[in-house]
């Protein structure tokens, strides 16, 4: 409520680290309190996004050369 104060809220939050932060920052920290956070169970603002479907381009199958070479029908040639 008031504007000097700050709330963080998170997972893995490490409150050394915040305060030592907060006091190279602004100067002067304080923390004055830890607790856990209270969870709000908002799931019907909640819409479940699907990743975009995409189809992979596979490269076409170079084509097969076949030569013959046919010799002469005289072998004394």
């Amino acid at each position: 409520d008031d504007k000097s104060q700050i709330e963080v809220t998170g997972d893995g939050v490490d409150a050394v680290k915040l305060t030592s932060l907060l006091r190279k920052g602004v100067g002067y920290a304080e923390l004055v309190s830890v607790s856990a956070a209270d969870k709000k169970d908002d799931k019907k603002d909640e819409t479940k996004v699907l990743p975009p479907f995409y189809y992979y381009q596979c490269q076409p199958v170079p084509p097969c050369g076949y030569v013959e070479n046919y010799g002469p029908s005289c072998s004394i040639l």
